[in-house]
C-alpha cells in the first residue's frame, strides 16, 4: 500500500490496472495523483483496496488509451471511433459523454484531478498519472542490468488482460500495442539473461529466463538457457526438472519433443525413459552441421594436471570452452573423456588431434590467469595462445566466462587458419574445403568471388544434401550483395538469403549461425527489432557468440547509442579477435558517432577499422561523409579513391540498406558522397 505519495503499488491484484489517489491536489501540482496498471488484468482499485466496479470496462479503456497517446490527449472523435463504432457518429458521441459521467460518480473527486475535457479533446492532465508501462519502458532503455532487472517485477502480463471490450477496432489497438510491448520487454530479459549469465549473476539470469518462459513458454533456446543456467550454478535436479517440464509442454502443445537435445546439456544426463540401448546420441544441432563427419578436422581439448583446485578451474573451462566449441565452431570438437572412450590418452593429443589445445591455470594469491596454447598437427606448429585473467574468488563461475571467451576466440583462429588454407589449395574437392574455400570467397572477395562460393555449394542446397553451415555460407553470400552493392537487384538477393536462412533454421535450430543470419537479413529489410531478437536468439543458444555479439554493436550504432555499441563491440574483438568480421566490429563505434554527429570520434573510428580492412568501401563511404560533416572536404576525393572502382557499383539503395540509421539526414549525409564518385567515373 502508498502511503502518502506515488510508492510502490499494493502488493494484491499483481498485473492489474490499479487507481490510487495519494492526495487530493490537482494533477498539475507536485507529483502524480493517480497510477495506471496496465500490464496485465484488468482491475481498478482504491487506495483502501477496494474494487472501482464502477468504473466499467470502457471506462478503464479510455484511461488506458490517453495514457498510451502522444500528449496523453485524444479528440473525441478518436475515442469514439475507437470504443463505439458500431453506431452512428451521433450514438457514439452519447455513449462517450454517458461513459464521462459515470467515470465521474466512480472516480468522484479524483476525476477532476486527472481528466480535463476542453472542446472537441479529453485528456489526462500533465503530471497526474503514472503508469507501470512507463517503467517498462525505462527498464527496457537502460543500459545497465541494475535497470534491466526491473523488467523481472514490472511487466504483469499482457496489455489490458483480459479486458471486456469487444470493439473489434480497440481490440486490433491493443494486439497490435502488446506486440511492440512483449517484443521490447522479450528483448530486455533476453539482454538481462545473457548479461547476468556471463557474469556469474546466475539466479537473476534464471529469473529472466523463467519471465520469458512467462511471456512464450515454446521458445526452446530459452528453455536451453535455463537448463545450462541451472547447470552453472550446480543445480543438477533443477535442470533436470526444467528439462523434463519442458519436454512435458511440448508433447502436450505441439505433438512432439523439443528439437534441441536439453538432456545433452546436463553433464552425465540420460532421457528418464530411453527406449531401447542406442549408440551415444549426438545433439540435433551437432549432428546438422556436419558436412562431412569424417573430413571435419578434429579439435582436442585437455586441461593440463596440476593442483587440485587449479585442476578443478581448468577442466571448468575446458568443459565451458567445449560446450560452446560444439555450437558455433563447425569442427569436431572432443575432450578428454570422448578421447579416453577413444582410447586416445592426453599425451597422444598432439598425434591424434588436428589442433591440440592445452589449458594451464595458476592461481596466486591475489590473482589467477589461464593459459591456452593450440598447436597443428604434423608440425607442431603453435597457431593461438591465449593469457587470460581472472578475478580472485569464484573460480568455477568465471571459468565458464573464460571457457566461453576461449571458444570464441579459438573459433577465429582456426576457422581462419583453414579457410586460408582451403583458398590456398588448387582444388577443394571434398566437403570441408569447399565450404571453408566457399566461406573465404564470401568473406573476403567481391561479387565474382561470391559467384563462385555459390557455384561451389549450390548443388548440394538444390538436392537437399546441404547441411546449416552450407546454407548460411550461401545465405551470406546473397546477403553480401545487399550491404556491398554488388547486386543489380538487391532486394532479390535479400529475400533469396533470407530464405536460404531459414532453411538452415529449419535444419538446425539449435545452432546460433541461422538466426544470426536471419538477423543480418531483417536488419536489411529494415526490421531492426526482429534484427536484434534474432541477435539475442543466437546468444541464448550461445552465450559469447561473436558474430551475434558484433551485430548486436551495429544495430546499436544505427540507433545512435553510442555507448552501449561500443560496449558491444569492446566484446566482439575481447571473444574474437581474430575474426573476418572484426573491421566491421570496429567499425561499429564510428557508426554511432556519425549517428549522434560527434565527427570527431566518427573519423577517428573509420581510422581504426580501416587500417585493419582499408579495402571496405563502406568505411571509405563514411570517413568521406565524416569529412565533409568536418568542413574538411578537399580530403575526401584522397579517402575514396582507392575504392572508387567498386564505390561506382554501389547504388543508393544498397547503401541505404545497409544504415537504416534513425535520423533520415544522416542517411542522406552517407549517400551524398556517391554522387561524387559518380561524377568522377562518368
Amino acid at each position: 500500500m502508498v502511503r502518502g505519495g506515488a510508492g510502490e503499488m499494493p502488493a494484491e491484484g499483481k498485473g492489474a490496472i490499479v487507481v490510487m489517489q495519494t492526495k487530493p491536489s490537482k494533477g498539475t501540482g507536485a507529483g502524480p495523483v493517480m497510477e495506471l496498471r496496465l500490464l496485465g488484468a484488468a482491475l481498478a482499485r482504491r487506495p483502501d483496496g477496494a474494487a472501482l466496479t464502477g468504473l466499467g470496462a470502457k471506462g478503464l479503456a479510455v484511461l488506458a488509451y490517453l495514457s498510451m497517446q502522444p500528449g496523453r490527449t485524444a479528440t473525441r472523435d478518436v475515442l469514439v471511433d475507437l470504443l463505439w463504432s458500431q453506431g452512428s457518429p451521433d450514438q457514439g458521441r452519447a455513449s462517450l459523454r454517458q461513459e464521462l459521467r459515470r467515470m465521474k460518480r466512480a472516480m468522484g473527486p479524483l476525476f477532476d484531478q486527472v481528466i480535463e475535457t476542453p472542446g472537441g479533446q479529453i485528456a489526462l492532465l500533465p503530471g497526474s498519472v503514472v503508469t507501470d508501462l512507463e517503467r517498462v519502458e525505462t527498464a527496457y532503455a537502460s543500459r545497465e542490468t541494475s535497470g534491466l532487472s526491473a523488467l523481472i517485477d514490472s511487466y504483469g502480463g499482457p496489455l489490458l488482460s483480459p479486458l471486456a471490450v469487444p470493439e473489434a477496432v480497440f481490440q486490433d489497438w491493443v494486439a497490435a500495442r502488446n506486440s511492440q510491448i512483449e517484443a521490447a520487454v522479450g528483448d530486455g530479459l533476453l539482454r538481462l539473461m545473457l548479461l547476468d549469465e556471463s557474469a556469474g549473476r546466475l539466479d537473476r539470469a534464471a529469473a529472466a529466463a523463467r519471465k520469458l518462459l512467462d511471456i512464450d513458454s515454446l521458445q526452446e533456446d530459452v528453455h536451453a538457457s535455463l537448463v545450462r543456467i541451472h547447470v552453472a550454478a550446480g543445480r543438477i535436479p533443477q535442470a533436470k526438472r526444467a528439462v523434463e517440464a519442458c519436454k512435458t509442454l511440448f508433447e502436450e502443445e505441439l505433438g512432439g519433443p523439443p528439437e534441441i537435445d536439453l538432456d545433452a546439456l546436463i553433464p552425465d544426463a540420460r532421457p528418464a525413459r530411453p527406449s531401447a540401448p542406442a549408440p551415444a546420441r549426438t545433439a540435433p544441432e551437432r549432428a546438422a552441421r556436419k558436412p562431412a563427419p569424417d573430413d571435419r578436422p578434429l579439435v582436442a581439448i585437455a586441461p593440463s594436471l596440476g593442483q587440485t583446485r587449479e585442476c578443478a578451474v581448468a577442466m571448468a573451462v575446458a568443459e565451458a570452452a567445449l560446450e560452446q566449441l560444439a555450437r558455433i565452431c563447425w569442427m569436431r570438437v572432443r575432450g578428454t573423456a570422448a578421447l579416453e572412450a577413444s582410447g586416445i590418452c592426453v599425451a597422444d593429443l598432439a598425434r591424434a588431434a588436428d589442433y591440440a589445445v592445452t589449458l594451464r591455470v595458476e592461481i596466486g594469491e591475489e590473482t589467477a590467469a589461464e593459459i591456452v596454447a593450440a598447436s597443428r598437427m604434423g608440425d607442431a606448429a603453435s597457431v593461438a595462445a591465449r593469457r587470460l585473467a581472472m578475478a580472485p574468488g569464484g573460480e568455477l563461475s568465471t571459468a565458464v566466462g573464460l571457457g566461453r571467451a576461449l571458444a570464441g576466440a579459438l573459433c577465429a583462429d582456426l576457422t581462419e587458419l583453414e579457410t586460408r588454407a582451403a583458398l590456398a589449395a588448387p582444388s577443394a574437392d571434398s566437403a570441408w574445403p569447399r565450404l571453408m574455400r566457399a566461406r573465404g570467397l564470401v568473406m573476403h572477395g567481391g561479387p565474382r568471388a561470391a559467384e563462385t562460393a555459390r557455384a561451389l555449394l549450390d548443388p548440394r542446397a538444390r538436392s537437399g544434401e546441404a547441411d546449416a553451415a552450407e546454407l548460411c555460407i550461401l545465405a551470406l553470400s546473397h546477403l553480401e550483395e545487399c550491404w556491398s552493392g554488388w547486386s543489380a537487384g538487391p532486394r532479390e538477393a535479400l529475400f533469396r538469403g533470407r530464405e536460404l536462412a531459414l532453411r538452415a533454421l529449419r535444419r538446425a535450430p539449435g545452432d546460433p549461425w541461422p538466426q544470426h543470419v536471419l538477423g543480418l537479413a531483417a536488419s536489411l529489410m529494415l526490421d531492426l527489432d526482429s534484427a536484434r531478437a534474432h541477435q539475442l536468439r543466437a546468444l541464448t543458444l550461445a552465450p559469447g557468440f561473436a558474430p551475434a555479439i558484433g551485430e548486436m554493436a551495429r544495430l546499436l550504432a544505427l540507433a545512435g547509442d553510442a555507448d552501449e555499441a561500443g560496449d558491444w563491440a569492446a566484446r566482439a574483438l575481447a571473444a574474437a579477435p581474430g575474426a573476418a568480421e572484426a573491421a566491421a566490429w570496429i567499425r561499429a563505434p564510428a557508426l554511432a558517432r556519425f549517428a549522434i554527429g560527434d565527427w570527431e570520434g566518427a573519423l577517428e573510428c573509420t581510422d581504426r577499422a580501416l587500417a585493419l580492412r582499408p579495402d571496405w568501401a563502406q568505411t571509405r563511404l563514411l570517413r568521406a561523409a565524416t569529412l565533409e560533416a568536418l568542413g574538411r572536404s578537399s580530403e575526401v576525393a584522397r579517402t575514396l579513391e582507392p575504392a572508387a572502382k567498386i564505390l561506382s557499383r554501389i547504388s543508393v539503395d544498397a547503401v541505404r540498406l545497409a544504415h537504416p540509421f534513425a535520423d533520415e539526414q544522416r542517411i542522406e549525409a552517407l549517400v551524398a558522397p556517391l554522387s561524387r564518385v559518380a561524377a568522377e567515373t562518368a
